[in-house]
């Protein structure tokens, strides 16, 4: 009875050793801590010097007290063919050898191997013990192995997304460059050289390129027309609906007609060729050279600015983007030019830049520090530096705000 009972005893509190070595070694996820915890329990349950790891990949894992002139390639060919079952011997310099594959299934993960039982030779009950470790050690293994994998594949998929990223910042570099090109390429060469007028224009792009540009345009011998436009949105696809409307505006640009009569021609055309929702801001100015008569029509774009004298005022004239409505009317707006004025036309990364001390709601369009600027300008200083005068200002208005938007600025100086 007390042999029953000790055999009862014995066997209960093997079977809680193997359940709590179960829980110990399956949640570990790492194959260097799977060793660091199994190897020595291994060493202890078999009562032995030495015990070993071989994986899947043929690296052999070994801890012990004993480790004099061990046979690591012996060890590797037994633990071959271990893959059936179970299997014992000696090995040089060492009294036995106890080696049990570690199956997942049919799938062969390694082999579990330990060396030189401290008692007496192997029994039937070490061989018990040992495949009972070994189909723990099949679990824990497969469980390293199949969290290696998914780190592998995780971070293969984190390098393909990193490499797809990388793309796409070329490409979008790329289009912005290809943008900037284009864009530039709308710009005039060189500023009208007419007698009693000085004219200058610059258009600044910003880091994400949008779509504004100028232009001169002749209309017979003794007309100029100027025109400043802005195209929504960035990129280059902004740059392509610029170029669009370039080249209709020089296409039905005509002695004789007026601006208002170019945007309606403009916005009716734009209507009829573009499916996508983009507008352009432009407005038309045609300067009779003879008579200095300016004509000026608007479509969105901030009201040009005329100083005259001491005083500052808007030539203010109304008038929705192109391309957003059918049929839409346009206005003109006249006034006789005198020796002395001076009148600027720009875009709205000018009005809109926003104020270094209050970026959320303070603009430069809302100061009037661009009034004060050019109210303060001298009649015989030329038109360059009347931009550069303007330029510094925002600039200093800004501070270090990164420009979001493109700045264009052409001043006509009346002399």
């Amino acid at each position: 009875m007390n042999e029953h009972r000790e055999h009862f005893l014995t066997t209960s509190i093997r079977m809680y050793s193997l359940y709590q070595t179960a829980l110990s070694l399956c949640s570990v996820k790492r194959l260097n801590e799977l060793i660091d915890a199994l190897l020595p329990h291994c060493i202890t349950a078999m009562d032995v010097a030495t015990a070993c790891l071989l994986t899947r990949e043929g690296t052999i894992h070994i801890m012990g007290n004993k480790l004099r002139d061990l046979d690591e390639e012996y060890l590797r060919r037994q633990s071959w063919q271990a893959s059936e079952g179970c299997i014992h011997g000696n090995l040089p310099s060492y009294s036995s050898y106890l080696a049990s594959p570690i199956l997942q299934e049919t799938k062969y993960l390694g082999t579990l191997i330990v060396v030189d039982k401290e008692a007496s030779a192997f029994e039937v009950e070490d061989f018990k013990r040992m495949t009972n470790l070994a189909t723990i050690t099949a679990t824990a293994l497969g469980n390293v192995y199949e969290y290696e994998d998914l780190i592998q594949k995780a971070e293969g998929l984190e390098e393909d997304i990193k490499r797809r990223e990388e793309l796409e910042v070329q490409r979008l570099r790329q289009e912005l460059e290809d943008a900037k090109r284009t864009q530039l390429s709308l710009l005039p060469r060189q500023s009208p050289q007419i007698e009693g007028f000085d004219i200058e224009g610059v258009c600044l792009p910003a880091q994400q390129v949008g779509g504004d540009f100028y232009d001169y345009v002749p209309l017979g011998d003794d007309t100029l027309a100027i025109v400043l436009a802005d195209v929504s949105g960035k990129g280059l696809k902004s740059a392509m609906y610029a170029v669009l409307s370039y080249g209709i505006l020089h296409a039905e640009a005509k002695f004789g007609i007026l601006p208002s009569q170019m945007l309606w021609i403009l916005n009716e055309d734009l209507q009829a060729r573009i499916r996508e929702r983009m507008n352009c801001a432009m407005c038309i100015a045609t300067i009779d050279l003879n008579n200095r008569i300016l004509h000026y029509s608007n479509a969105g774009i901030p009201y040009p600015i005329v100083k005259r004298g001491g005083g500052v005022f808007e030539l203010k004239c109304n008038g929705i983007p192109l391309g957003m409505l059918k049929s839409a009317e346009y206005e003109d707006v006249e006034i006789e030019l005198q020796s002395g004025d001076v009148v600027v036309f720009l875009s709205d990364g000018i009005t809109d830049c926003p104020s270094k001390d209050d970026p959320e709601e303070q603009f430069y369009g809302d100061s009037q520090q661009l009034f004060s600027v050019i109210g303060g300008f001298d009649p015989n200083t030329n038109a360059q530096t009347m931009i550069h005068s303007i330029l510094t200002d925002l600039r200093d208005f800004a501070g270090d705000n990164d420009q979001n938007d493109d700045i264009t600025i052409v001043v006509v100086r009346v002399r």
